[in-house]
């Protein structure tokens, strides 16, 4: 109830507010708002500022196009722009930011459905090289032709990202292999299929740079892809493969115990790559158990309770940066277990167990 009090206070007297506040304050007032469904054209004056450089709205939905129109005059100073659920979004409401903010560097939009192909190539025109980021996602209006706009008007691209878009497949990503500045790339459950065969070139051009790589839901990808990432991406922290269930225990076995160049991974999330057995995972905690904060097995269900040892024997030097760990539907998974694990990775503050058969919730493993 204090909570949406003080939403309707802010919504009823933003215009008496001070134009200036510390980007703290500001960020966590508009997550807060965003999160109750209140950023609405009435609060969203609160946010916007003409010596802003950075611009997070994280919920959109509820924004008519014409207010969404007043970023490009009130913000023109912008380098980031954030539109989160941007479904209202309109053609030349896009042009017309995209054409105002001369400094504009990093564009993230999710679910601007209402944008056709041809606005995201004159968009893409508009914006030109200085564009480093470019994020979209949950759209069907994408296509081949947006794809290579991008790559030749976008050429100094660092960060890409295509989450559930419904043009997106092999004739479509083949153009991102011409990007060799790519630092992070995410494909996320394309609509259509993706293969070895156009990926790994990817991987080629851009390894050398890359430091987080999503294919999350490509199920077509297998081996050949992953010992591409093995031997093109030395500098690689992050990396999600889940779904890909192609992927056999014996490549991931060879590829990290070849992987060399690289100094360990943060973050590494392998849902439902149910090809991976025992060997795969004692080889990846070999390599990366000293550096791994995220590690995600779900659904790896023939793991035994011998791969899990490796994060108890101290002498492993495994689990010790380990803040969050998913281990759901992994049978071996049980109380005893749990609480081993709970006591020997000193940083771990999420430990998700959802569906295993053999635990019963038991508070006070952490101390």
């Amino acid at each position: 109830m204090l909570k949406h009090l003080e939403i309707s206070v802010l919504s009823t007297w933003t215009r008496y507010l001070p134009h200036k506040f510390s980007k703290s304050n500001r960020v966590q007032i508009c997550q807060i708002i965003s999160r109750n469904r209140s950023l609405d054209n009435d609060t969203l004056p609160l946010f916007l500022q003409p010596d802003l450089s950075e611009l997070r709205l994280y919920d959109c939905s509820r924004l008519n196009s014409d207010k969404l129109e007043q970023i490009a005059y009130i913000t023109p100073n912008l380098s980031t722009l954030q539109l989160s659920f941007c479904g209202r979004l309109l053609n030349h409401t896009l042009e017309t930011i995209v054409s105002r903010l001369h400094s504009l560097q990093h564009l993230i939009l999710t679910g601007p459905f209402l944008i056709t192909t041809q606005a995201w190539k004159s968009a893409l025109a508009t914006i030109g090289a200085g564009l480093r980021t470019f994020e979209i996602s949950d759209t069907a209006r994408w296509d081949e032709a947006c794809c290579e706009t991008l790559v030749t008007q976008c050429p100094n691209l660092e960060t890409v990202g295509m989450k559930r878009i419904n043009g997106l497949c092999n004739e479509t990503v083949q153009h991102l292999a011409k990007l060799g500045n790519l630092k992070s790339l995410d494909l996320t459950e394309p609509f259509g299929v993706v293969t070895d065969e156009y990926v790994v070139p990817i991987i080629r051009s851009a390894g050398k740079n890359l430091e987080k790589l999503v294919l999350d839901g490509c199920t077509e990808l297998g081996d050949e892809t992953f010992q591409a990432i093995i031997q093109y991406c030395p500098n690689l922290q992050s990396l999600s493969l889940a779904l890909l269930d192609k992927i056999s225990d014996e490549a991931v076995v060879k590829g990290f115990k070849s992987w060399k160049k690289n100094h360990g991974l943060v973050s590494l999330n392998l849902t439902r790559c149910v090809g991976i057995k025992d060997a795969g995972v004692k080889a990846i905690l070999t390599h990366s158990g000293a550096s791994l904060e995220v590690l995600n097995l779900n659904s790896l269900d023939e793991l035994t309770q011998e791969t899990f040892e490796l994060f108890i024997n101290e002498e492993m030097d495994v689990g010790n940066d380990l803040v969050e760990m998913d281990v759901g539907f992994v049978r071996c998974v049980n109380d005893e277990l749990v609480s081993r694990l709970s006591r020997a990775c000193k940083e771990l503050r999420v430990l998700k167990v959802l569906a295993t058969l053999f635990i019963v919730l038991i508070l006070g493993f952490w101390e």
